[in-house]
This record gives structure tokens, sequence and C-alpha cells, in this order.
């Protein structure tokens, strides 16, 4: 762990931890979802469970599957039950966070984007095993891939899969995005909260997907990649 972050954690611990914009805490959450030795993981979630906010929610979520021993499920079940107690929003959706199912991208469109989407994930994750990742995304994915059961068998079938149409389109929408925050910024707009909150859960989710596929260490490339590339996700 960093200087930096067990300085944050202590004061997570300790309870005097501020945190106006949450850049804090997100290299709380980084450090967690990179961490490999089960005294870090479980001394980062002591400082979560005391201070974290729902942000960590779906890091939290797909480390519960993937972490052992059992100490660290211990420690991030307390660390979910913390950021649960502070949660004063409507009941039935603060229950719905804290099942797998929620943080998982829905897919909507079709196979072929879908393809697309998985394809962006894998140029920039540079996996030797392209295929064992592949599948893994589908499996973490909310979507029904049938009469197919893996990448490669979609890949063959899908016939009028176009990647290079649809990256230009997921570049076409950064860049979109990246100009719309920048007016946001540079006019003093207020940003509807429906938008705000919209944008929250898709990064979200993305940080679901990352953390779940043991992809940490590539997360702000990868963060920024699925987030943009959920665009995709239009009929």
């Amino acid at each position: 762990m960093t200087l930096e972050a067990r300085n944050l954690v202590t004061m997570m611990i300790n309870g005097n931890f501020e945190d106006e914009d949450g850049a804090k805490e997100s290299i709380v959450i980084q450090e967690l979802r990179i961490a490999d030795k089960p005294s870090e993981i479980i001394e980062i979630c002591k400082g979560v469970e005391r201070s974290g906010s729902w942000y960590a929610i779906p890091t939290l979520m797909a480390l519960f599957k993937i972490k052992e021993p059992y100490s660290c499920k211990i420690a991030i079940s307390n660390a979910l039950d913390g950021i649960r107690s502070r949660l004063v929003w409507d009941h039935d959706f603060v229950e719905r966070l804290f099942h797998f199912d929620f943080w998982k991208i829905n897919w909507k469109a079709s196979m072929e984007r879908y393809l697309s989407f998985i394809t962006v994930i894998l140029n920039i994750s540079n996996n030797a095993d392209n295929e064992t990742l592949a599948n893994h995304i589908i499996c973490e994915t909310d979507i029904n891939i049938s009469p197919y059961s893996t990448f490669g068998e979609m890949k063959v079938a899908c016939q009028n899969w176009h990647f290079e149409k649809d990256l230009k389109e997921v570049i076409s929408n950064a860049f979109q995005e990246v100009s719309f925050l920048e007016l946001i910024r540079e006019m003093d707009l207020p940003e509807s909260l429906e938008t705000q909150f919209k944008r929250a859960i898709m990064g979200m989710k993305s940080d679901y997907l990352i953390t779940i596929l043991q992809l940490g260490v590539q997360y702000k490339e990868l963060h920024i990649a699925i987030s943009m590339a959920q665009c995709l996700n239009h009929k």
C-alpha cells in the first residue's frame, strides 16, 4: 500500500476523513482494487466501513466474489454494512445496490455491437489470453448470447459485425462528452441530478467489471474505455 493511501485509510478509520470531491476515496478504492495481501485488504476495508461512500459499493461487491480467504470476505461484508448504514435514500433502491446483478451492464443492443464493446476492452487490456477474458466479460454482463456459447462462436456467426464503424462511434461520442462537460464548466451551468446520477451509475458499473475481471492495474485506461464504449448499448 502506498504511504498516501495508508494515511488516508488511517484518517478514515479514525473518523477524521474529509473528501468533498471524492478524489481521496478514489485513491483508497483503487488501492483496495489492486491489493493482494489479506492484511491490506482488511485494513482498507476497516477504513471504508467507517467512512466510505456508496461509490465503493461496486468494487466491494466484485471483491467479495473473487477474494479469499474468508477473513477478507468478512472485512468486505463489514465495509458494505457500514456504507449501507449511512445511506438514507429509498429503502428499495438501497437494497438493489447490494445485489450483484445490479452492477452488471445490462446489454440491450445487438450482438454485433456487443462484440465491439468486448473488443474495445480486449484492445486496452493487452491480455495474453483474449478468448478467456472475452468469455469472462460475457459471464459478467447481463446478456443472453444464445444460440452461441462463446465469444469465438459469436465472432464467426455475426457476419454484419463492423468493429471499425463502431469504434468511430465510440470515439465521436467521447469527444462530444468531453466537449459537453467542458461547456458546463466554462459556463458554470448546473447539470441535472438525473444526468449526474446516470453518469455515476455508468462509471460504477465500469468499476465493477474492471474489478471482477481483476484488471485493476489498468484501471484508469479501462474505466475511460468501458464508460465510453457503453454508448454502443442502444438499439
